[in-house]
């Protein structure tokens, strides 16, 4: 023999108080159900997947392709050599068999106690409660023969009895269908307001309408969960239908459905009814006497609320020997009909401790081969929080059953709600986690999220690795129904599961009508769209005398994944938002116009800026700077020289210090700027504001060391500034940005700043989180250039302050949700509470999310804080709601205080003219050539890329503007050898990362004063060299054997360096006598070269970029921004010495001849000996 069941639970614990009160009668029949093993395709014992969650998980190929009923049985249909071997141990022991299945999985036997004592090794007896007096047969354990292991899953009924939890004196537990006073549990509470049926309008006086929907009707739930009031299309009869189960003598009555239908939908015809099917004796009594509150409530809110989708009442009589009370029998009856329903809600239910383990497995096995076929089995999740059965006696949880079906889950258990503004968690509803089954993989991440968050709340009393319920949730108290002629209003999870059955029928509706099959079982499906459903994140379900669980963002076990939202789920499974066109597809104009504000021009260039958002720009991937889900990033190293400086020193940062660069401050920490101190102050009154006050000078370099250094004698006329420290730590910053966001462009502004393209990653996630995304509705009435559906809300106060174009506008900080559902006619752009929010929104608050993991990972690694602004473009990232430095240069610059008045500036210029091409001209006249570049700034309108750097730079740049000019040539060497330094030390860091790296040129350049001097007021005394450049250009890694001196003078195409390319140079720029550069080498080969720093004049409206020999460098920033402001310092010294030539000696400007180039006489060399080498390149002229 095999011990397959051994249980005491009938005579100990809470579930089950029985006591043994004799053995059993001579005569009376004991087990009745026998469960086969199914042939090796089941899911099963034999661990083969039954193809369940093939049909029903959206990722899958087969999704939707739902098995017939033959297909069913054969999978689930037991083997032949089973059947044979039970059927021969039944005839061996005088029994025959009934097939009670249609594969023939469960088989009937009636047997004396005698016999079945004899066949099971059990000890059959009698049990009485000890409470009602009921008398059952059971046994304390049982075995079967171990030849038949392999063919025998259990025997039912044996070691369990399903105890009877109800409020009316019935057999099943019937989740509450009225509300029952507290303190008086058991005890019906007199309907809330009875009076007679009026015939015009709601029996109560709720009116949607006007937004009260304290009493839930169907117009309610129209206009909270946005479901149609009429059928946008109509299936069939035979190919659509809802079940009602009916159990425990509950009969819906016809004539209180007519009422219901004259008084709630006055829009439907009130001749509008249902059919009937029965099964074990069952029936449906027609008369005021029999109307049950529960089957009353069932039927009104499937009929009622799924307009023109077929329902059928099915009724399970007392004739029942399934063990199940009906349950088992009344889902066999479902599968042997050619058609079964698409949807099928049933509200009745038991504690999961009440039933045997296997036997509970294989009636969830039977929903299974429902959900296989197509339908949506939905159950109550109960009504006693987390008591199970409405008892605060219990010392653990008690999760309810079929609502925790096992792996696969089977079926999809609806809890419940309350209220409407905002929906919460009602307190009855049941909810928790199975004490047998496990969790499913559909919803593990969703489980372990919820447990995160719980902690050690509750250790103990319930199982945090079980299926976790219910899957979802709908209103469930003050819900008005027709009962006896009396207007009723009730309460439960058995109002819910109705609710939810009619939401699913009508999309199953439309899915039908379109050619496309029904949702079939539910769960994988939901789980993959949780923004598919109004997320409830307040309210719990108390009981066994603790709060119990509370509801919270995502899944809860309270309130599930949420409440229905129609136009979500619609679009979940495939279908356009609404069937109406929900915005124009062309830009905006007028009173919607994108650019909004005192300005409301919109040019032709600007249709990109906020355009509705269609499926071709979503799936398009490279519509570049003109994506209208574009998201950039500027993110900024908070202090970033002082947050080094105190990590390299190891200062508590806490602690004020600044950065001192000779005499003035270029960084200050913010504990430091709390008393005042600025950058660019002076030192002495920086430490008058704070004597406590850190100084820290940066690093230098000085002659005769290897490598910069923090020294205490700094001397500006000796030392230079090195940076390099602050690179180093900048690099690491941006290797971070990369290994976090390794589809993302990064462009290093500066040291401390960086700009992120977050538009691809952000296009990958929206696909991902949003699947339903990636394919164009069958119904979307454009195709590609429809515009996307609405978006879900945005939780913006998790995400970082919110900027909106002018404060005076409400854009993203209204309420997460609004009770009222979306218009017809309102924007795609909303799905509740704020119609001004878009996909570029998701787009944005998905970009705060990596850009808050991206910060977070910066801090962790290195311990440095940084800011970021994210917007759609670089400048609006930039300036930051005219904050940081460019914020306030343009506030100031502009006289305006937000991003808003922006839009006020040059707008007289802007009418002046109705074409663009008029305007450009009008502001270009008046405000010069970057009139039009400002004022689309002004309005956010910023084309530039974010451009990625080589990770190898291609030159290097070493530079000292000198406080005291070189006079010497020993002065000259001096800085050759401080900027050498630096520029080696630079190379060598490069060369952990390219080992082989090496230059191509070395270029010196020196500024002196007297070029400009001369060219204006022809001879005099000669000004001194005041800026000195040493530079590497054309770095490039090289071959082995050219890593020595003679390998950088060799070609790679021959042993010489001669070449024809030495870049031309005016007589009186002084540089280093060139190398020969193979032809190869110039600016235009050199691989990833960039243009030489340049700016045009607005005096003169010249070009002035660097001179000749700097080109073909590859300019890193802090290089290309050093050369400009000494290009322009340099220019603007041309301007002043011809405008002081002008006053002076009434000149005018000499301009150069077509001769020689230059009109100034040049002085006769001097017989006597040349200067030579570094003397002669510092030598007067």
């Amino acid at each position: 023999m095999l011990a397959l069941s051994t249980h005491d639970g009938l005579t100990t614990g809470r579930y089950h108080p029985y006591k043994v009160s004799g053995i059993a009668p001579v005569g009376s029949s004991a087990c009745s159900l026998l469960a086969l093993s199914s042939s090796q395709h089941y899911y099963g014992r034999h661990q083969v997947r039954f193809p369940l969650y093939d049909v029903s998980t959206p990722e899958n190929a087969n999704y939707g392709n739902h098995l017939s009923k033959e297909e069913v049985e054969s999978y689930v249909r037991p083997s032949q050599a089973s059947i044979d071997a039970v059927n021969a141990y039944l005839k061996a022991n005088g029994l025959s068999s009934t097939t009670l299945s249609p594969a023939g999985d469960w088989i009937g036997i009636q047997v004396p106690v005698s016999k079945a004592n004899e066949m099971f090794n059990a000890e059959f007896a009698v049990f009485n409660h000890k409470q009602t007096g009921d008398q059952t047969i059971r046994t304390l354990s049982y075995s079967i023969p171990s030849s038949l292991q392999e063919h025998l899953d259990f025997v039912h009924p044996t070691t369990k009895y399903v105890v009877v939890v109800y409020e009316l004196p019935r057999v099943l537990l019937r989740f509450c269908a009225l509300s029952f006073a507290a303190g008086s549990l058991g005890s019906p509470l007199l309907p809330l307001n009875p009076t007679k049926i009026s015939h015009n309008g709601t029996a109560t006086g709720s009116r949607p309408e006007t937004g009260d929907c304290s009493i839930i009707t169907p117009a309610c739930l129209q206009k909270i969960y946005g479901l149609p009031s009429v059928p946008t299309a109509k299936a069939t009869e035979s190919s659509n239908q809802i079940g009602v189960a009916g159990f425990i003598g509950q009969y819906a009555q016809k004539a209180d459905l007519t009422e219901f239908l004259l008084a709630l939908r006055p829009d439907m015809s009130a001749t509008t009814t249902f059919s009937v099917d029965t099964l074990d004796g069952g029936s449906n009594p027609q008369s005021p006497l029999s109307a049950g509150v529960e089957a009353n409530l069932d039927i009104q809110y499937t009929v009622g609320v799924a307009q023109g989708v077929p329902t059928i009442f099915i009724s399970a009589g007392p004739d029942s020997s399934d063990g199940f009370d009906g349950f088992l029998d009344m889902v066999n009856y479902i599968l042997t009909l050619p058609i079964v329903p698409n949807v099928l809600t049933t509200s009745y239910g038991f504690n999961e401790p009440e039933l045997d383990i296997d036997a509970a497995k294989n009636l969830c096995n039977a929903y299974m081969q429902l959900g296989a076929r197509g339908t949506s089995v939905l159950f109550a999740s109960g009504d006693g929080g987390v008591s199970g059965s409405q008892s605060q006696t219990c010392t653990t949880f008690v999760p309810t059953f079929p609502s925790t079906c096992p792996y696969f889950g089977r079926v999809t258990s609806v809890g419940g709600t309350t209220g409407t503004a905002p929906e919460t968690a009602a307190d009855l509803s049941a909810g928790g986690f199975s004490n047998v089954f496990a969790t499913p993989s559909y919803q593990s991440k969703n489980v372990a999220a919820y447990l995160k968050n719980l902690g050690f709340t509750y250790s103990g009393l319930y199982n945090a690795s079980g299926r976790g319920f219910p899957d979802i949730a709908a209103q469930a108290e003050n819900v008005e129904i027709i009962n006896a002629g009396i207007a009723e209003t009730v309460a439960g999870t058995s109002c819910a599961s109705p609710i939810f059955a009619s939401t699913i029928a009508l999309l199953n509706d439309q899915l039908i009508a379109a050619g496309k099959s029904s949702l079939g079982f539910l769960n994988p499906w939901l789980y993959s769209h949780p923004n598919a459903l109004h997320d409830i994140t307040s309210g719990n379900n108390p009981g066994c005398n603790t709060n119990g669980f509370s509801a919270g963002r995502g899944w809860d076990p309270v309130t599930g994944l949420g409440s229905p939202n129609f136009a979500a789920l619609r679009t979940a499974a495939g279908f356009w938002y609404l069937s109406r066109a929900l915005m124009p597809l062309t830009s905006p104009s007028g009173a919607n116009n994108p650019l909004k504000g005192k300005g409301k021009a919109s040019p032709d260039e600007y249709d990109d800026l906020n355009p509705t958002i269609t499926y071709r720009h979503l799936l398009a991937s490279n519509m570049g700077v003109k994506d209208p889900l574009r998201v950039v990033a500027l993110c900024d190293s908070d202090a970033f020289y002082a947050a080094c400086e105190q990590m390299r020193l190891g200062i508590d940062p806490s602690r004020p210090l600044v950065v001192l660069q000779w005499e003035s401050l270029i960084a200050v920490n913010y504990p430091a700027r709390k008393f005042g101190i600025s950058r660019m102050a002076k030192l002495v009154d920086a430490k008058k504001m704070c004597p406590e006050l850190v100084v820290v000078h940066v690093a230098t370099y000085k002659e005769g060391e290897k490598e910069p250094g923090y020294w205490d004698d700094v001397d500006t006329r000796t030392h230079k500034v090195s940076l390099d420290y602050y690179r180093r730590e900048s690099a690491k910053i941006i290797n971070i940005f990369k290994e976090g966001l390794p589809d993302g462009e990064i462009e290093k502004a500066s040291i401390d700043e960086a700009f992120i393209e977050f538009t691809h990653p952000v296009r990958k996630i929206i696909l991902e989180r949003y699947p339903w995304l990636a394919e164009v509705p069958v119904d979307a009435p454009n195709g590609l250039d429809s515009p996307l559906p609405p978006p879900p809300p945005i939780l913006w106060d998790k995400l970082g302050a919110v900027i909106p174009i002018n404060p005076s506008v409400e854009y993203l900080d209204a309420p997460e949700r609004s009770a009222s559902p979306v218009d017809d006619l309102e924007s795609e752009t909303r799905e509740g509470g704020d119609g001004n929010t878009t996909w570029h929104d998701v787009a944005l608050s998905i970009a705060a999310e990596l850009m808050e993991k991206i910060r977070a990972e910066v801090r962790n690694q290195l311990g440095y804080t940084t800011s970021a602004g994210i917007a759609r473009n670089k400048f609006l990232a930039k300036i930051r709601f005219l904050g940081g430095k460019l914020g306030d240069a343009i506030a100031n610059q502009y006289d305006v205080s937000t991003v808003g008045d922006l839009l006020s500036v040059f707008l007289e210029i802007f009418k002046l003219r109705a074409d663009v091409d008029g305007m450009k001209d009008e502001m270009q006249n008046k405000f010069g050539e970057s009139a039009f570049w400002v004022y689309e700034l002004l309005r956010g309108i910023d084309r530039s890329e974010v451009k990625e750097k080589s990770a190898q730079n291609k030159s290097m740049l070493a530079s000292k503007n000198l406080a005291t000019p070189i006079t010497r040539a020993a002065d000259g060497h001096h800085w050759i050898r401080v900027l050498a330094a630096e520029l080696a030390l630079r190379l060598n860091d490069a060369r952990k990362l390219a080992p082989t790296l090496w230059p191509k040129s070395i270029v010196l350049h020196a500024r002196k004063g007297n070029r400009l001097w001369n060219e204006l007021v022809g001879d005099s005394q000669t000004m001194k060299v005041t800026s000195v450049q040493l530079a590497f250009s054309g770095l490039d890694t090289t071959e082995t054997g050219q890593q020595n001196i003679e390998g950088f003078f060799k070609t790679p195409n021959g042993p010489q360096g001669n070449s024809s390319l030495k870049r031309p140079r005016e007589e009186d720029d002084d540089f280093l006598p060139q190398l020969s550069l193979p032809e190869d080498s110039g600016p235009s080969a050199t691989p990833g070269s960039t243009p030489a720093p340049s700016f045009t004049c607005s005096k003169c409206g010249k070009v002035i970029a660097v001179v000749p020999s700097a080109e073909g460098i590859v300019w890193d920033d802090d290089d290309r921004a050093q050369a400009l402001d000494r290009l322009r310092i340099e220019h603007d010294d041309f301007h002043f010495a011809r405008d002081l030539a002008k006053e002076s000696t009434g000149r005018p400007p000499i301009r150069s001849s077509d001769s020689d180039g230059s009109s100034i006489k040049k002085k006769k060399k001097k017989p006597g000996k040349e200067p030579e080498g570094i003397a002669k390149f510092f030598a007067k002229k």
